[in-house]
Formats: structure tokens, C-alpha cells, sequence
């Protein structure tokens, strides 16, 4: 089983300016070098933006789960990751306006062992907010989001 969570950024063509989120993640191997994992994304905190000139609030959470397989052996000091899986994606805009999509999603992590348990972790996600979030704003504005998503996290993973 390995833990890990780390801090990063989230990208989406569109009007949504790159921001900052955090993800969490549980994995646990199923046989030799297939696992499942369960994870969330977060934006952090809830992001004051300025588009068009017009001042809005956005976050935006993703909760999933996936199969993935180890491309290397769990002994080696370097760890390469792939999954695909599914998450669940909400999108809030103004505090009150809220957006739901089904996300499919692959992902690639690459860790290098530090010591012991304890590994370094970047990982790259990219998913598909199905259909696009379609965000309207005050004042008549309107933006896509998740067409696609993604995030690049870095942090630490300990393995159990």
C-alpha cells in the first residue's frame, strides 16, 4: 500500500487561469505490479479571479479511482506508474452556481526512493470533464473547463 499527497498546479483551455490544487491518493497493489488507487484533487484555496474584467470565485474538486500498473519492479529505487480511471468532478462558481461532470482520466508518476518508505513523487494527470463544464458568470459570461484537465502534483509517497 502507498500513501501520498502533494501540492501542484491545474490547467483547462479556456478563460480559467492556472491555479493551484492539492492531491491525495491511496494505492494499494492488487497482484505483482497491478494496483488501485482512490484519489481527490483540491483546488486551494478557493481561487479569486479576474476575467474580462469581471472578479469571480472558482473552485473546483475531483474524486476517483483507477487500475494501474508498475512499469518496474517494487524493490527498484525509481517507480513508473500508469493508470486510467474515472472520477467525479465539481466545478463551484460564485459560491451558489454548481457544475458536475463524469472525468475520465489517465495518469503517469514517476518516484524515486529517498530512504526507507520514503519516496519523492511528481505525477501528471490528464482528464475529460464529460460533458465540459460550461461555467456561467455574472453579468452573462460564460467559460468552458475540463476539455481537457490537467494537473502536475510533487510530493511525498510512503510505501507500506
Amino acid at each position: 500500500m502507498s500513501l501520498w499527497a502533494g501540492g501542484g498546479v491545474a490547467l483547462s483551455p479556456g478563460e480559467i487561469e492556472p491555479f493551484v490544487d492539492v492531491a491525495a491518493a491511496v494505492e494499494v497493489r492488487l497482484v505483482e505490479r497491478l494496483y488501485a488507487e482512490v484519489f481527490g484533487l483540491f483546488a486551494v484555496p478557493e481561487s479569486n479571479l479576474t476575467q474580462r474584467r469581471f472578479e469571480f470565485t472558482f473552485w473546483t474538486t475531483s474524486f476517483g479511482a483507477a487500475l494501474g500498473y508498475s512499469l518496474l519492479e517494487d524493490d527498484a529505487p525509481i517507480a513508473v506508474r500508469v493508470a486510467l480511471g474515472l472520477a467525479a468532478t465539481l466545478a463551484l462558481v460564485d459560491g451558489d452556481e454548481a457544475y458536475w461532470a463524469a472525468t475520465p482520466y489517465a495518469r503517469a508518476a514517476l518516484s524515486v526512493r529517498l530512504a526507507g518508505p520514503l519516496s519523492v513523487r511528481l505525477d501528471a494527470l490528464l482528464g475529460v470533464a464529460l460533458p465540459e463544464l460550461e461555467l456561467r458568470f455574472r453579468a452573462g459570461w460564460r467559460s468552458g473547463f475540463g476539455l481537457p484537465r490537467a494537473s502536475i502534483v510533487l510530493g511525498p509517497q510512503l510505501d507500506l
